[in-house]
């Protein structure tokens, strides 16, 4: 008896996560980078999102997995290697209720989502070289837990959303952290 519920509990998620994976969503927007502590960083970039939907939850909400993958310039410090590109790859699991949550969701006039999951980054630790008031800016990799948040709405047809996210670097960076604050159009 416990071996046919296991069996048809499986079959029954199988079927959910069949269908939910058939469900695709990006979207594309522009991003700011925050770097505190340990972490110095103020850049301005672009950011694409791409996610998969792997189980429905109800009529208009989710499960996903997805990344936020953004690209920035660094414009406040210099890095010793003139090069001020920094990038931001986060892997998330979120759950997205709402607006923009399937494809079958846009009946709703809002929606969100929150989630967690790992990030991996490029950022700049300040080192000083002996000499007062002469800092330098080391790019180094960061990453660490990351937590995100997100408000979708529409403005006439068409998708937006607002995202925050909150790393807690590790490692080299142990006590820095990244914020990020991106608004993006959602294609649908």
């Amino acid at each position: 008896m416990t071996k046919k519920i296991f069996v048809s509990t499986f079959l029954i998620i199988l079927c959910n996560l069949t269908t939910a994976q058939e469900k695709f969503s990006h979207s594309i927007g522009a991003t700011g980078f925050i770097g505190t502590r340990k972490a110095s960083l103020h850049a301005i970039g672009v950011t694409y999102s791409p996610r998969f939907n792997v189980l429905e939850i109800g009529n208009s909400s989710t499960l996903s997995i997805g990344t936020n993958i953004g690209i920035g310039y660094n414009i406040d410090y210099n890095f010793v290697d003139d090069n001020q590109i920094t990038f931001h790859i986060p892997i998330t699991i979120d759950y997205n209720f709402g607006l923009g949550s399937g494809r079958e969701s846009s009946q709703n006039n809002n929606g969100g989502f929150i989630g967690i999951g790992y990030s991996f980054e490029q950022a700049g630790r300040n080192i000083n070289n002996g000499i007062i008031n002469d800092v330098i800016l080391v790019k180094k990799a960061m990453n660490g837990p990351i937590a995100n948040v997100g408000y979708r709405f529409k403005i006439g047809s068409e998708l937006f959303g607002i995202r925050a996210s909150y790393l807690y670097g590790t490692g080299d960076f142990g006590g820095g952290y990244l914020s990020t604050l991106s608004l993006q159009y959602i294609f649908n």
